[in-house]
């Protein structure tokens, strides 16, 4: 429930639609769609099903279409990981769907 608690702040506080100017900009931009996509995963490595998710995403009234499909995107990707058994190799999925996330959108960003 935790999880879903925090993933619930980030939702609100995310916004996809801006545009990174400069590299400060870029990194901030990329280092709140890396946030997500770790709460993501780690809602889903403890055990968090995909429908409470798309659920809270269901609740989230200030999210604007784009951003529900690519919230929707992130959580797709990252139930399509399995559950590790270990706590060293959950933190290792968790950390590894994160840095993805932010070097997807860095490199795209960087055009």
């Amino acid at each position: 429930m935790k999880e879903l608690l925090t993933l619930s702040v980030l939702i609100l506080g995310c916004t996809f639609t801006v545009q990174a100017n400069d590299r400060q900009e870029k990194l901030e931009y990329c280092q709140s769609d890396s946030d997500l996509a770790f709460s993501i995963m780690r809602a889903r490595q403890s055990g968090e099903t995909y429908r409470s998710l798309i659920e809270l995403l269901g609740s989230q009234e200030d999210n604007n279409q784009d951003d529900r499909e690519y919230i929707e995107k992130l959580t797709s990707m990252a139930y399509s990981f399995p559950v590790y058994d270990s706590d060293e190799e959950k933190d290792l999925a968790i950390e590894e769907f994160s840095d993805m996330v932010f070097r997807v959108c860095y490199q795209s960003n960087n055009e």
